[in-house]
């Protein structure tokens, strides 16, 4: 299974109907990676490995390498999913990296300074109306149709959590949209921005290169420059609007911050909880840092680290646009690779994206909600 479906806990509905309602910690179970998948695993590794050594393009051979690598890293850590905390933990720090306590303490100050903004506009603008899982479902159908992405399809997934981008489901490629999901009309706009233009489009673009790690696998790391790519689109549609742009990540930080000082499942809930998280939004994120955890009572730190992409990476592309401007940002759209890759992309001579990277108007998208 991909990692999104190998970290989502089998009995996920019970553990947390049990958790909401006496708040005893919940105790996961996963799809676990068996030895005989682990040794297969490890055996196209070394065969890999063996065959870079006959690579002659040093640019090639040091990208593929990286790769290997990574792959490495991802099998020990889905082999410990569930299981070994420890060996799980230090998979994930390798993979992702983590928040330091400056980190946790700067997404403090801003999810606080955040609040205060979100009240003012709240008081500026009127209640707007949210829009379900159909009308989601067909504003991702029309923009894939004009961003020239035919190979995937949207659809309406009753086991998806969150918006998921699915390459190895056995009926082809699809956008997995939540039932339950709702969204405004201007947020599903920049759910477009992040979803379809730049999860979609650099994959595709990737798929397009002369280069086929490019596409959906991607080149090592390429994570974090993705999310930073995903939300910085964000933040420019919001911005174009002249919404206030959220800032990437804090929520996500302040949960991982709290477990990674100790916190368990149920202290860490409670932390958001008192920083007044909506209810929604304090299971959600709980959850997500206790991903790939069996036993959530006795954390001691040793979490997954894999929304740390998120505000990590867009503080990467905030930088990188600052020193070198937007237009730098068509370099990393040729496919899924990180801003470490540039370099390297440079000497492949693979610059230019195949499909433009352009921002989507939801009027143009969905005419008939503006008549």
């Amino acid at each position: 299974p991909t990692l999104p479906v190998a970290l989502r806990a089998l009995n996920y509905e019970r553990e947390k109907k049990k958790f909401l309602r006496t708040r005893e910690n919940p105790i996961f179970h996963y799809q676990t990676l068996s030895p005989k998948k682990y040794n297969e695993g490890q055996k196209i590794l070394k065969n890999l490995e063996q065959d870079l050594r006959s690579e002659t393009n040093e640019a090639l051979k040091k990208l593929y390498s990286a790769k290997v690598n990574e792959f490495k890293i991802q099998l020990e850590l889905r082999r410990a999913i569930g299981k070994n905390q420890d060996e799980f933990a230090r998979a994930s720090r390798s993979l992702y990296g983590k928040p330091t306590s400056t980190d946790f303490k700067v997404a403090l100050l801003e999810f606080n300074e955040e609040k205060e903004l979100k009240k003012i506009a709240k008081k500026e603008r009127k209640k707007e109306r949210k829009y379900g899982a159909e009308i989601i479902k067909k504003a991702f159908i029309r923009a894939m149709e004009v961003v020239g992405i035919k190979e995937f399809e949207a659809v309406i997934e009753p086991q998806a959590k969150w918006i998921t981008i699915n390459t190895k489901h056995k009926e082809g490629y699809r956008v997995e949209i939540p039932p339950k999901r709702q969204t405004t009309i201007y947020k599903l706009e920049e759910l477009i921005a992040h979803e379809i233009v730049i999860h979609l489009g650099r994959g595709r673009n990737g798929q397009l290169s002369k280069l086929s790690l490019l596409g959906f696998m991607g080149t090592d790391h390429y994570g974090a420059t993705e999310e930073g790519m995903a939300t910085f689109a964000e933040q420019r549609v919001a911005l174009r609007r002249g919404r206030i742009p959220k800032k990437a990540g804090i929520k996500a930080t302040l949960a991982m911050g709290a477990a990674l000082e100790g916190r368990n499942f149920n202290q860490t809930f409670e932390f958001l909880k008192n920083l007044r998280f909506s209810d929604f939004d304090t299971w959600k994120y709980t959850y997500r840092v206790f991903r790939g955890i069996g036993d959530t009572s006795k954390s001691k730190g040793k979490i997954t680290t894999l929304d740390w992409n998120y505000r990590h990476g867009n503080l990467a592309i905030l930088d990188l646009v600052s020193c070198e401007g937007e237009a730098r940002l068509d370099n990393l759209y040729v496919g899924k690779i990180g801003i470490h890759h540039l370099k390297t992309m440079k000497e492949l001579g693979i610059t230019t994206p195949k499909i433009p990277r352009k921002y989507l108007a939801i009027e143009e998208l969905l005419p008939e909600l503006f008549k």
